[in-house]
């Protein structure tokens, strides 16, 4: 008890104004993290998941851990997932399936019910496993950082106060733990005894074997793990000031690549430049042998990258569908997708034409009502603003030198079957302000 009030305390898991979620399998690890919690006189509640990926097991390890909440006076969440059909139409491993449901639901308690820390039952040797997993899979030194005592949970605020997921029991090893919990009942999942799955693999042939030669093993590894963090962190560092990030007007990263590195150097510096974006190594050496190549497009699973003449846009990707959206002749203001503002003024109000791009001041008696907002094709023509002739877009973006993210996300307003603006970047001719003009109809793109 006092290491693990210790170890809470040296690492600031856990604060005085905090609302507790225990994440209880029903597994040994799990009822030894209450049994702790309990003993050390902390509130919380109990969140528990029912994959039914082993029948009645399932079950009965649900109805006790539903026993457990009572003994400790906990309220209890149980969720029931149908992993397997999960795992199929999302293409991932049961294990992977499995850990996406669990987390996606903790998400929703901390909203639901005010959770600010989520403990979990990780201890050093789930830490070992995780290490030589990671390093199977050619995940780089962030990888073999291990998991984190702390780590905040996406988008997630409760009362301004992010959401985090803890791990108090990292200070333990299975042995330590297999000694403290001789007198406690726990429920047993006959899968950890199968080596089919390549944790289990690590656990039951792996580790033993160290462990002959060092004891200790998951606690001398944890050191240099600590160690391996400290050194991914000084890197990331320094790579925030040799490649600073920046966004433009729609939110896009943009990361500008100097000249001086070769193939190698700048797969390595991408690989922190481009951290929390997921892609994979191989992806970030074919962006770095692809730096020259403007155009050329990557994909991760919630991200894109665009090369665009040695700079890298990065975006969330981008579902467009072909959407259309209308503006009455009395509409003051739209605010999706784009956020434009509509008013009339008569032609002696305006003292000059001048405006920048996100303004567009139309002739009013031109324009047919409802005008039209939406993206523009490469086949679409205009008459840009001081031309006599057409324009197709495909060439207008290319004369402004519009790279392919910000040229997929601009929008045409049209009158009738005419563009008459190119939003945030040109009128056409033919709606301009004239001496003619009476009203003038003024956009602002804000």
């Amino acid at each position: 008890m006092q290491q693990f009030l210790a170890f809470i305390n040296a690492n600031s898991l856990i604060d005085n104004n905090d609302k507790l979620l225990l994440s209880v399998s029903g597994g040994r690890d799990s009822v030894l993290l209450c049994k702790l919690f309990y003993d050390a006189g902390f509130k919380f509640d109990i969140a528990h998941c029912n994959y039914h990926l082993r029948g009645e097991d399932s079950d009965r390890d649900e109805q006790f851990v539903r026993t457990l909440a009572e003994k400790y006076h906990a309220q209890i969440h149980v969720a029931q997932f149908d992993t397997n059909n999960y795992a199929e139409n999302t293409g991932n491993s049961v294990e992977m399936a499995a850990r996406q449901l669990r987390y996606d639901w903790y998400v929703e308690l901390c909203k639901s019910y005010g959770y600010t820390k989520i403990a979990t039952a990780h201890h050093l040797n789930d830490q070992t496993e995780t290490f030589f997993i990671n390093l199977l899979r050619s995940t780089g030194i962030n990888g073999i950082r291990g998991i984190p005592l702390k780590r905040p949970v996406k988008n997630t605020f409760v009362n301004g106060k992010q959401c985090c997921i803890i791990r108090p029991m990292m200070f333990l090893s299975r042995r330590e733990i297999n000694e403290y919990t001789k007198d406690i009942e726990y429920m047993d999942d006959y899968t950890n005894f199968s080596d089919k799955y390549v944790r289990n693999f690590i656990r039951l042939n792996v580790i033993p074997k160290i462990e002959e030669l060092d004891p200790d093993f998951p606690a001398t590894l944890q050191k240099s793990m600590k160690q391996f963090d400290c050194t991914a962190k000084y890197i990331t560092k320094l790579t925030a000031e040799k490649f600073p990030k920046t966004a433009d007007h729609q939110g896009n990263t943009i990361i500008d690549i100097p000249a001086d590195y070769d193939t190698d150097e700048l797969s390595g510096y991408l690989y922190f430049a481009l951290d929390g974006y997921g892609f994979n190594l191989k992806q970030l050496r074919e962006i770095a042998c692809s730096i020259n190549s403007t155009g050329s497009r990557f994909y991760s699973n919630e991200f894109e990258l665009l090369i665009n003449r040695r700079q890298l846009l990065v975006r969330q990707k981008q579902s467009s569908p072909e959407q259309e959206y209308f503006i009455n002749e009395n509409d003051e203001e739209l605010t999706f997708p784009l956020n434009l503002k509509f008013s009339r003024i008569s032609r002696e109000q305006i003292t000059s034409l001048k405006c920048d791009d996100n303004t567009a001041m139309l002739d009013f008696d031109r324009l047919k009502f409802p005008l039209r907002l939406s993206k523009g094709h490469d086949g679409d023509y205009f008459y840009p603003l001081g031309m006599r002739g057409k324009k197709k877009l495909s060439d207008f973006y290319i004369d402004k030198k519009i790279d392919n993210f910000t040229k997929s996300s601009t929008f045409a307003l049209w009158s009738g079957n005419d563009i008459v603006w190119i939003v945030g970047h040109r009128i056409d001719d033919r709606f301009k302000i004239t001496d003619s003009t009476k009203w003038v109809y003024r956009i602002e793109l804000s």
